[in-house]
Order: structure tokens, then sequence, then C-alpha cells
């Protein structure tokens, strides 16, 4: 396994880069943040739905939802 190499993002190139990397999955994704919102996870959404059905597995570890500011 070759890891890629680290690299910190800001908030205008993230999501970009987020993409990129949901595009090259290969066996699952493990998203961990505690900065996911709802409004985030309703763009998401008909993303994971197709990596869902190409059947990898998808785990999101963050904060309760309603510890979250309003978005």
């Amino acid at each position: 396994m070759s890891l890629l190499p680290s690299q910190l993002y800001d908030g205008k190139i993230f999501y970009s880069a987020f993409l990129k990397d949901l595009a090259r999955r290969q066996k699952e994704i493990i998203i961990e943040t505690p900065y996911i919102t709802a409004s985030r996870m309703e763009t998401l959404y008909p993303i994971f739905e197709k990596i869902l059905e190409g059947g990898i597995q998808i785990h999101i570890i963050t904060r309760d939802p309603a510890e979250h500011d309003n978005d």
C-alpha cells in the first residue's frame, strides 16, 4: 500500500479535492469530521448514494447533529 502525500486545504479548495478523492475510492470511504452539517450532507447525499450503489462502504464519524450550529 502506498500512502498519498499529506496536504492542507482551506475552505476554497477543500471540496473540489474531496470530490476527487471520492472519485478515486477503491474499497471503502472513512470520513472523520466534526464539521459536516445537514446542508452539506444534502449536497453530498447523491454522490454518496452512487458510491453505495457501487458496493463501496461509507463510514462517517461526526458530532451529534444537535451539537452543530444552525446552517
